[in-house]
């Protein structure tokens, strides 16, 4: 009878362990769904759920991993870094801390932060050079400083067995290389073509509102200008409308001239803004 009991009582207690354990996968996998759904904020609330009642100290690692990664996909980058740096502080596996300092990068270079990102991406480099490399990569890249994200994303390139990141390297590599491609306007050009008819350099430019603006304005003000000077010269008293009308017109000239160039590198700097649009949309997920 004994026996019996003491059976039954080891039943109870390993069914209730399974019980709990399936429970965890099950809700493991819920917090996982929520995930690839896009619906960030629950799957946060699920992983600190599991992690809080978790006595395992890798699934409390990875409970905490997950949910730095549901606030860098939601945009919560201040609240992403927190989660790592307090993951750093862990015992955690040199893959992992590699990982969550490249994170870190990841989310103060969205943050429009490229000093700190470096930071962090020099840090993860001495662990592991290759994921560091394609994050300081990344980061030259929206600096455009195209040779130093060239030699980062070759480094990150040369070895086929970081699968993905080897993979969105190469394919960032190909897309560098269609810089000779960009067409590029040059702030002198647009500043001659303004000085000698206003607004041309604005149409060089691709902006035809400001062109029309400036046509409108500098001619305008010169005709004006122009009757200004017949009007005072019949007076025969001197020429103060002339001055001050030419005065006037002499102010929107050097304006045109300025909006010239500012068109022509505003141009530039927009076709270098849609080349790295293209290797963040593939790049900036890649630690996923």
């Amino acid at each position: 009878m004994m026996k019996f009991i003491s059976l039954l009582l080891n039943s109870l207690i390993f069914l209730g362990f399974y019980v709990k354990v399936l429970n965890a996968q099950t809700k493991t996998e819920y917090a996982n769904w929520l995930y690839k759904q896009g619906d960030y904020f629950r799957a946060i609330s699920v992983y600190r759920e599991l992690q809080f009642f978790s006595k395992d100290v890798d699934s409390i690692n990875f409970y905490q991993f997950q949910i730095g990664k549901a606030y860098y996909r939601s945009g919560k980058h201040y609240n992403s870094i927190a989660e790592f740096v307090s993951l750093l502080e862990r015992p955690i596996s040199d893959e992992m801390k590699s990982t969550c300092l490249n994170m870190i990068a990841l989310n103060y270079l969205n943050l429009s932060l490229p000093n700190q990102a470096l930071y962090y991406a020099t840090k993860a480099f001495e662990i592991d050079s290759i994921k560091a490399s394609f994050t300081i990569g990344l980061i030259y890249a929206n600096l455009y400083d195209w040779e130093k994200a060239r030699g980062y994303f070759n480094k990150a390139n040369a070895s086929s067995s970081y699968g993905q990141i080897s993979k969105v390297a190469s394919e960032n590599l190909a897309t560098l290389n269609m810089l000779t491609n960009i067409k590029q306007k040059s702030p002198f050009v647009a500043l001659f073509l303004s000085a000698i008819i206003p607004g041309a350099g604005q149409f060089y430019s691709g902006h035809y509102v400001d062109a029309l603006q400036a046509f409108v304005f500098v001619g305008s003000f010169a005709y004006m200008s122009y009757i200004a000077y017949k009007y005072d010269n019949s007076k025969g008293k001197g020429y103060c409308n002339f001055w001050l009308s030419i005065s006037i017109t002499s102010l929107f000239y050097i304006a045109n001239l300025i909006g010239a160039e500012r068109t022509a590198t505003y141009y530039n700097l927009k076709q270098k803004q849609s080349l790295v649009r293209k290797i963040n949309e593939k790049s900036l997920m890649v630690f996923e």
